[in-house]
């Protein structure tokens, strides 16, 4: 989360691929319809922090921490469970008691 916030700061953002995994990026581009393909650090971020509730409206700063960390943390656990339902992992569940 800190290198992608240093870079979506810098003059000239550097692509989001090399700071995602692939299935983070595979799971970002399902939620985020409107993300582009080779989207920037600054584009991903910014996609990221709007899952932990940031607006992005014109008199908004950028996105703080605690917003950063809420939207990687649900993109996370979405990413996880792509990877599951790809993977074909059967989870046992137990019956209700």
């Amino acid at each position: 989360m800190l290198w992608l916030r240093h870079q979506a700061r810098t003059k000239t953002p550097g692509p989001a691929a090399a700071i995602l995994s692939d299935g983070q990026q595979e799971a970002l581009r399902a939620l985020c319809a409107t993300l582009p393909a080779q989207a920037d650090a600054q584009q991903t971020l910014i996609a990221i922090a709007k899952f932990g509730g940031y607006f992005g409206r014109k008199s908004d700063g950028p996105p703080g921490w605690r917003t950063i960390w809420k939207g990687f943390q649900y993109l996370t656990t979405y990413a996880e469970g792509f990877d599951a339902a790809r993977n074909g992992s059967k989870a046992t569940l137990r019956e209700p008691s």
